[in-house]
């Protein structure tokens, strides 16, 4: 009996050690599983923190540009630059916040029914950045900084939104701008490690940019050759040829009149920037024109700034109350 309950004894011992050494292995394996979660979370952490600052810095964006536009509005958007990067902030940065916020539930997250601009309001922002941009010879880095001709009356950009002027350029035809941007761009975005939507983008629109200034340049001088009369050297199955037949064929440059007038209206502007000498000045003229019925009573007054082309200043022509009107009716429904 006792020889029984022995190897009875020895039995349940072997049992016991059998599933403590099965459960000691299991935990072993669970701390490769501990680790994998550790990292796992660590990661989604970093994710939602860098999710997260991308809010905070658009709200911090927006606080502030409410409150340096406080005082006065209208010369706030008055100014393409600060005009620019507000209707950036509220579409494409806030674009790319709403897809952060997705998982957000919109009980939590409310905008109303409120007005935001689109793209195209963005491109027409930044095409008349660029337009001022071309017509005072503006470098790029002083408009980056917020300063036009010298005043330092906008806001800065930041990398992201050089990026953004450097695409608008480049889609609007202005590839010597979209270089200029994009370099700068770049610049921005290493100096001070700054975020960008995609970094990709830089390099994409950069060497598109080139090809096509190289392509326009190489038309252009093809279109020279063509006004040369030179389109009878060369047989039109070679490739020159084909290229001053496809110039010829589709006017693909302006004519020599509108390039003239476009430069001279960049001179007229930019001579504005300068004190005319006192013999110019002194062939300007003020006067009343009265040409019209209605302005019998009341003429209109007229300021010329130059004589060829000729270009004036014409004064009261419509009341202040009557601007606001104007103003008001422009506005959207």
């Amino acid at each position: 009996m006792l020889v029984v309950l022995f190897v009875l004894i020895n039995l349940i011992c072997l049992l016991v050690n059998g599933e403590l050494y099965s459960a000691l292995a299991g935990m072993e394996a669970l701390l490769d599983t501990q680790k994998v979660l550790i990292h796992s979370l660590d990661g989604y952490i970093e994710t939602t923190e860098r999710k997260l600052h991308k809010i905070k810095k658009l709200r911090n964006d927006l606080v502030h540009l409410q409150n340096v536009s406080r005082g006065n509005f209208q010369d706030f958007v008055s100014n393409p630059i600060n005009a620019f990067v507000l209707i950036k902030k509220l579409t494409v940065d806030w674009d790319d916040a709403r897809i952060i916020m997705s998982c957000v539930p919109m009980t939590e997250v409310t905008v109303g029914h409120v007005i935001f601009p689109d793209q195209e309001d963005l491109s027409g922002a930044a095409k008349a950045l660029l337009r001022v941009q071309q017509t005072y010879s503006l470098e790029t880095e002083a408009l980056s900084e917020g300063k036009i001709l010298g005043a330092p009356n906008g806001l800065p950009l930041s990398a992201d939104d050089c990026l953004e002027m450097g695409r608008q350029a480049f889609h609007a035809g202005f590839y010597d701008s979209a270089i200029s941007w994009l370099d700068l761009t770049q610049k921005k975005h290493f100096q001070n490690d700054s975020d960008i939507r995609n970094s990709s983008e830089i390099h994409t629109y950069m060497i598109m940019s080139k090809h096509q200034k190289e392509t326009n340049d190489f038309v252009q001088l093809a279109s020279n050759l063509l006004q040369l009369g030179f389109m009878s050297v060369y047989q039109s199955n070679s490739p020159l040829g084909g290229l001053l037949q496809k110039a010829a064929s589709k006017n693909v440059f302006v004519g020599h009149t509108n390039m003239f007038d476009e430069a001279t209206y960049r001179q007229l502007c930019q001579s504005s920037m300068h004190t005319l000498s006192a013999s110019y000045s002194s062939s300007l003229k003020c006067r009343f024109l009265s040409h019209h019925p209605y302005l019998l009573l009341q003429p209109v007054k007229e300021e010329e700034l130059w004589i060829e082309p000729k270009i004036s200043l014409f004064y009261d022509i419509i009341s202040d109350t009557e601007i606001n009107i104007m103003k008001a009716l422009a506005l959207p429904a």
